[in-house]
């Protein structure tokens, strides 16, 4: 039981380990894409206009058929659907690679082709919300999923600083084609993984599958309630990230304190999951909340100048909390929402994020130049801890259970679920 005791049983199950690894690629894909996007267009245009274009393209298509993303993974084969986006998404990458190496394209070639790069993402989305339960036992399930957070953080601070050598030494072609070939490895093992297809309706019908969705998350306070105060946390994170370098340079002098801290949240991102994976508790969230509620400190401190040290320790304590919490939902959420509707439900619950975290970063300047950068901090850091932590007076989010938390934790166990 060495392995299970270290929270590793998980990776013993082989459909796991094959979703794991193609996940960590794709994740290492999505984490070089904002770079090599971004230098690319510049490149190109020397117009932050057009840089804004391309993002924005991407991120409303994202956005616009996120929804449509989850009613199609409940509706097909979840692994089909993974492959199928994730290929396109290999191919546009490909291309625009490509383009960038042997051509000039212009602006609005690049716009279609992240445009159906975020078309793609929406679709793979929902689709890997719903597969995990699929290829993993019961009793692993919360493991399953802190390593994939683990997982994803880590290549949320590695993807941008590959993608930054690639371009600064081969520049911004091979930097798309290496978001490709991240993509492309991927698949490899999405291709290997194996599971039952499940039933689906006989007779289906987009609005009513998106009706389903919508009943099922209304009918659970407890997912209602985190749902809108992680939408709340989004917007004021976006704000935070505009004003965090803001501050680290205004009040510390240089871009030193924000890195720092953005190294130790990554640091605290890998802490959280192993704290998650031995965190079993009945009623989860009473734990996971506060924790959560941590990483609204970090703004605080910030505002109120703290040594740099402190900025450190109160990222890692933040990030610790973000993960645990997110790792807790996420699989309370795979336990209590029927498998045909898990990616509806899921989708459901990215449009929120999805769409606030965007309007943080475009407030975030404005509200810095009315109240000031200080002040601005102080508010969103006291907001946050505060919309996390009133969580804990719905009864519902306090009682919801954790289903496995008697179950063992099995080692070399297969899993062949629907997916």
């Amino acid at each position: 039981m060495a392995m299970a005791n270290y929270g590793m049983a998980a990776l013993r199950e082989k459909n796991f380990r094959r979703l794991f690894l193609a996940q960590t690629a794709s994740a290492l894909g999505n984490a070089l894409v904002p770079v090599a996007i971004a230098f690319a267009v510049l490149d190109l245009t020397d117009s932050p206009t057009a840089l804004g274009i391309v993002l924005g393209t991407r991120a409303a298509t994202q956005l616009l058929f996120i929804l449509a993303g989850g009613v199609i993974a409940d509706r097909f084969p979840r692994r089909v659907v993974m492959i199928a986006a994730d290929g396109v998404r290999c191919l546009t990458g490909a291309a625009v690679g490509m383009l960038l190496l042997v051509a000039h394209p212009s602006l609005w070639t690049l716009v279609v082709l992240f445009g159906i790069d975020g078309i793609a993402a929406a679709v793979f989305t929902p689709a890997a919300a719903g597969m995990t339960p699929a290829v993993v036992s019961p009793g692993n399930l919360q493991q399953a999923n802190m390593l994939q957070a683990m997982t994803q953080s880590a290549a949320a601070i590695a993807g941008p600083a590959i993608a930054g050598v690639l371009v600064v030494t081969a520049g911004p072609g091979w930097a798309v084609l290496a978001t490709a070939a991240s993509l492309a490895v991927g698949l490899v093992f999405l291709g290997r993984i194996r599971v039952d297809r499940p039933p689906r309706p006989a007779d289906p019908h987009f609005l009513r599958e998106l009706r389903q969705g919508w009943d099922e998350l209304r009918g659970r306070t407890w997912f209602w309630a985190v749902v809108l105060s992680s939408t709340a946390v989004n917007g004021l994170i976006g704000v935070y990230m505009v004003l965090g370098p803001q501050a680290s340079r205004q009040f510390y002098g240089g871009a030193a304190v924000w890195a720092a801290a953005v190294t130790a949240g990554g640091v605290g991102a890998a802490l959280g999951g192993f704290v998650t994976m031995r965190l079993r508790r009945r009623h989860p969230l009473r734990t996971a909340v506060p924790l959560a509620a941590l990483y609204g400190l970090l703004p605080i401190a910030f505002a109120a100048g703290a040594p740099p040290v402190v900025i450190m320790a109160v990222s890692v304590l933040g990030s610790v909390g973000a993960l645990t919490f997110g790792g807790v939902f996420q699989t309370l959420v795979q336990q209590h929402i029927p498998e045909h509707l898990l990616s509806r439900v899921s989708a459901y619950e990215w449009v929120g994020g999805l769409l606030v975290y965007p309007m943080g970063l475009a407030l975030a300047g404005t509200l810095a130049g009315l109240a000031g950068v200080r002040t601005t901090l102080l508010w969103v850091g006291a907001i946050q801890v505060a919309v996390v932590l009133v969580l804990l007076l719905v009864r519902d989010v306090r009682n919801v259970r954790d289903r496995t938390v008697d179950a063992p934790v099995t080692i070399g166990e297969e899993r062949h679920g629907s997916g």
